[in-house]
């Protein structure tokens, strides 16, 4: 989809989309950037951030990358955050997005302008939610001067209640599903995992996952596959080979639309002593991966808006709300780091401790292992090393 200075005039443009959207076969592609500060990054460092290695690294250069492509993304801004660096700051950064022909849609993470120890939506009642909502939509809509459609909660804390505030707002449009994320409290609605599903008048479209089936490369018989639940996000890769495999498999089960999801800060790693960011090389080149592929494979890219402006989708069947399946082979540190990880109660500081313990075990073991079969097949033990024969 090229960008929206460039499009024909808006009725076309719906009768289009109205046809693309119900086209059989055709994986749709949104790109999706939540727009938030984060522990690390103030948002008005993260816009045109340069880093270390003198890298553009900021929320600009994901625009650039889609522009070079004359895609545009849906930019999720985190309007609340206007109370900590100022309406000016917020309101330049919505038009500069729009200027860029990006789509530009409403994040909300409360505790930037409600209650600090209420982070997620999901921890409001319906009538805050509602007024939360609306505060935000006002805002946004004066900045941009453009019906504010489509929303994402901050760290997907939705519930039934969020879904009623966007409606009651006039949102047509809600992308906060994320399967099997522990925030999410929109279980038991009718909701699908990775398929467009109606609530009243509002269309939830989830973000896109697939089940990573990890393998590790050695001891693979012993320990066993390890399934997680991953979303297309480029700071979640293991490598370009599962970039690949997960949008295929997407494309495979015939998903109508693919959600990538990017914040916009995942160029970049931690800060330096001096305050300046690393750029993390290897979201950025899962990044550049992802839009080869899509590009490669010519699946058509649109934003949240316009699928908002498409019409109502048709209802689908649970049957077919089919979650992919991407085996990747990954080194043994990373499998047992993960395994251990996913232990209820463990620290994320222990698991690293314990996973690298075990590596070196495992190696051991495996080179025993080895040197025994040597043995066997008429090699030298290493016991025999040194020994004279009798």
């Amino acid at each position: 989809m090229r960008r929206a200075g460039r499009r024909p005039a808006a009725v076309v443009l719906g009768v289009i989309l109205a046809c693309s959207v119900r086209a059989e076969g055709s994986t749709r592609v949104v790109f999706t950037v939540d727009v938030e500060s984060n522990e690390s990054f103030r948002l008005p460092d993260q816009i045109d951030a340069v880093c270390q290695d003198r890298s553009a690294c900021g929320l600009m250069e994901i625009v650039r990358l889609l522009e070079a492509r004359r895609w545009s993304g849906t930019f999720f801004l985190n309007v609340l955050e206007h109370h900590q660096w100022g309406e000016a700051a917020l309101r330049n950064l919505a038009v500069r997005l729009q200027a860029s022909g990006q789509d530009v849609a409403l994040h909300t993470h409360p505790q930037w302008g409600y209650d600090p120890a209420r982070s997620g939506m999901n921890q409001y009642s319906l009538e805050e939610q509602t007024s939360i909502v609306g505060d935000a939509v006002r805002l946004l809509q004066g900045w941009t001067g453009q019906p504010v459609v489509a929303h994402r909660t901050g760290a997907y804390a939705a519930d039934e209640h969020t879904l009623l505030a966007l409606d009651r707002n006039g949102l047509l449009v809600d992308s906060s599903v994320f399967w099997k994320d522990p925030n999410n409290r929109l279980d038991g609605l009718g909701l699908l995992r990775n398929l467009p599903a109606p609530y009243g008048r509002l269309t939830e479209i989830p973000v896109t996952v697939y089940e990573r089936v990890d393998r590790p490369r050695i001891l693979d018989a012993t320990l066993g596959p390890l399934t997680v639940v991953r979303k297309i996000d480029p700071n979640w890769f293991v490598n370009a080979d599962e970039a690949r495999a997960a949008i295929d498999a997407a494309v495979a089960a015939e998903l109508p639309v693919l959600v990538v999801f990017l914040h916009s800060f995942s160029l970049m790693a931690e800060q330096t002593a001096g305050g300046v960011p690393l750029a993390d090389r290897h979201s950025t080149d899962m990044f550049r991966v992802i839009l080869d592929h899509v590009a490669g494979k010519g699946l058509p890219v649109v934003t949240m808006r316009e699928l908002a402006h498409a019409g109502a989708w048709p209802r689908s069947s649970a049957d077919r709300d089919v979650v992919p399946r991407v085996t990747v082979p990954v080194g043994l540190h990373r499998y047992l780091w993960r395994r251990l990880k996913t232990s209820e109660g463990l620290p994320e500081g222990i698991a690293v401790g314990v996973a690298s313990v075990l590596v070196g075990a495992a190696l051991v073991l495996v080179r025993r292992r080895k040197a025994f079969a040597r043995g066997r097949s008429g090699g030298v033990l290493p016991a025999q090393r040194g020994v004279r024969s009798r």
